[in-house]
């Protein structure tokens, strides 16, 4: 397997692992972004910006409601949601955050939640993030990424007061947030010494009307669990998901194969950043989970499918998840959301 990792990096433009060390740099063609080597230490680094970045505001603005656009929005859902992140049973500090709420409740916070409420725009706001960066900065990392798109999306929001946008535009309006996550993060690194380098996986879904905005940089997790059958929303963006999608690596090579939390792009990098989106139609019955790697690097999709077939309340569903990543040594930091539709 070796051999084989060995022969892709030698496609890529430039690639420098220094073993020991914890960095790492990854420019494969496709993505030319950095890869990195997510860890406690501080050696883990994500490149620092160069350019710098515009000032984000930390002020959630509360959702004052406005007329709706029957037109452009459909019949909203109701929705129940909860999340939860653990440190895990090997690290001693938790570098994962995640943000449940409604869009623009200035009384949400990040961390530990739930919500209960309709989809009628502005929505609900679901996020997961896994810091990196070396001492506390991957804390302050996922903790800003996930309270700056909070904010971002509330601002947005509070600017379509009268007039709800159309399905169209929740695309753009969802990766502004994201960059704006991205400029806050390069933004403190630069003016802290002892954050610089930290960065972020984020993967978000935006409910608003009748659909899931799903958006992702990183290996954090979206999955869709319907009639039954779980299915996987967004592809890693690591050297390893990337040698899978390309037919190099099977899924099962890929689970012993050294490096795969090398993730090609993070919130933090100096490079541009590549927000993928997907929108998910959703019906009731449905069921989104957002988790970072510490539940899906160590429990295959069809466990987790086994799972969710059980069903009950979501906080003991949330649970019995995160109690299967334990059961496999539980060695990563653990951060599941669970919304249900209906």
């Amino acid at each position: 397997m070796r051999s084989i990792l060995g022969g892709v990096l030698g496609t890529v433009k430039r690639a420098e692992l220094h073993p020991g060390t914890g960095a790492g740099r990854l420019h494969p063609p496709r993505f030319r972004q950095e890869a990195r080597r997510r860890g406690p230490t501080a050696g883990d680094r994500v490149a620092r910006n160069r350019s710098g970045g515009p000032a984000v505001g930390t002020n959630r603005p509360r959702w004052s409601g406005g007329r709706r656009n029957r037109m452009s929005d459909p019949s909203p859902l109701h929705v129940s949601c909860f999340g939860r992140t653990v440190t895990g049973k090997v690290r001693t500090n938790n570098e994962d955050m995640l943000w449940v709420g409604r869009v623009g409740d200035a009384e949400v916070h990040a961390g530990d939640g739930q919500t209960d409420g309709t989809t009628a725009f502005p929505g609900i706001l679901l996020a997961v993030a896994d810091g990196m960066g070396g001492a506390l900065a991957g804390e302050v990392a996922s903790r800003l990424a996930v309270e700056t798109l909070a904010d971002e999306m509330g601002r947005l929001a509070q600017s379509h007061a009268a007039v709800p946008p159309k399905h169209s535009h929740y695309g753009p309006i969802g990766s502004a947030a994201v960059l704006a996550a991205n400029a806050r993060i390069r933004s403190e690194g630069e003016g802290d010494a002892s954050r610089r380098g930290m960065g972020t996986t984020l993967t978000t879904a935006w409910i608003v009307g009748g659909a899931a905005e799903v958006f992702q940089v990183g290996d954090s997790r979206a999955y869709l669990f319907r009639d039954g059958s779980l299915e996987q929303l967004t592809k890693d963006q690591s050297l390893v998901g990337k040698l899978v999608e390309d037919g190099i690596l099977s899924e099962e090579e890929a689970e012993r194969v050294a490096g795969r939390h090398i993730i090609l792009q993070a919130l933090g990098s100096e490079e541009a950043l590549e927000s993928v989106h997907r929108s998910v139609a959703l019906k009731t019955g449905d069921t989104l989970m957002l988790c970072t790697d510490g539940l899906s690097g160590l429990v295959r999709n069809p466990a987790l499918e086994a799972e969710l077939r059980r069903g009950g309340a979501l906080d003991a569903l949330c649970a019995r998840l995160i109690g299967l990543a334990e059961a496999e040594g539980g060695t990563d930091n653990i951060t599941v959301l669970l919304a249900r539709v209906g």
